[in-house]
């Protein structure tokens, strides 16, 4: 294979069997995309195809923001930043320190430990919702700080994130990574509980434009509940394409490379999408 012609226009993909770990890194050292499964060989080309004869999502590089870390995890406030400055809404919030938890977000809310440390901060209680007064918020910011302190006595707290509860109609997954192998990723999906429970997703090569982020859209069978399925409330799919083509410009940041980043969930509603929680991982 490495030896053979092999011409621009016709693609090549292997998978090896048995176990060959060797001859995978030599295939690939020779430029050749190979995989230690047929699932994943079959993936490749999937995405592979679906991109091919797409045209080129639009704008350029898009310059990393001032002031955010350039390597390692961001925390959640730090993720937000970056959704924002891509064009994804995300839910408004404040951070607080731990000790002065002033802020001007309207009851109820949510309250969550922000650190960049602390990736699934339900399973650690550090996430608090519907907390209904000032006392409530003290309360459950004690009790997180000691969750924190006994799951995860090293986390850097970098302060206490509250924000407004949101309203939805359904909540999605948005999802992107820098495969060693594709090149950049991005995934819509079912999101929350849903997410756990059947493969609903649909995959491009990023960045997709608005068009392919729709097309997309009709890929998610979950999405049919705000397309208008049995008279049930639809949801704005306008937003949410434009949400997923800003989300899958993560792969145009010059300045610093993201491996890793994730929404989950992202909220739609009758009027728009909020982003309500996020990761992001950097080389």
């Amino acid at each position: 294979m490495l030896e053979a012609d092999k011409p621009a226009d016709k693609p090549l993909v292997v998978f090896l069997a048995p176990e060959a770990p060797e001859s995978l890194t030599l295939l690939r050292a020779g430029g050749i995309a190979a995989f230690r499964t047929p699932e994943a060989c079959a993936d490749a080309l999937s995405v592979f195809f679906a991109d091919a004869g797409q045209p080129p999502a639009q704008g350029g590089p898009v310059p990393w923001p001032e002031g955010l870390a350039r390597r390692g995890m961001l925390s959640e406030h730090q993720a937000g930043t970056l959704f924002r400055h891509l064009g994804v809404p995300v839910a408004a919030g404040q951070l607080l320190a731990p000790d002065a938890l002033q802020h001007a977000v309207p009851y109820p809310l949510v309250a969550k430990v922000c650190s960049p440390d602390l990736a699934h901060k339900t399973e650690l209680g550090a996430v608090r919702v519907g907390i209904p007064d000032a006392e409530a918020l003290a309360e459950a910011v004690r009790q997180m700080l000691q969750a924190v302190s006994r799951h995860a006595p090293d986390a850097r707290i970098d302060g206490i994130l509250v924000q407004p509860m949101e309203s939805r109609l359904i909540e999605l997954i948005l999802g992107y990574r820098h495969d060693p192998l594709v090149g950049p990723t991005v995934l819509l999906g079912a999101g929350g509980i849903a997410a756990e429970l059947a493969p609903d997703f649909a995959l491009r090569l990023a960045p997709v434009d608005v068009d392919e982020a729709r097309r997309m859209i009709l890929e998610v069978r979950q999405t049919r509940l705000i397309r208008g399925f049995r008279g049930l409330p639809e949801g704005d799919c306008d937003a949410l394409a434009r949400a997923v083509a800003a989300f899958s410009r993560l792969a145009c940041l010059s300045g610093a490379r993201v491996e890793e980043a994730e929404i989950n969930p992202l909220f739609v509603r009758a009027d728009g999408v909020v982003a309500v929680d996020g990761l992001v991982r950097l080389a």
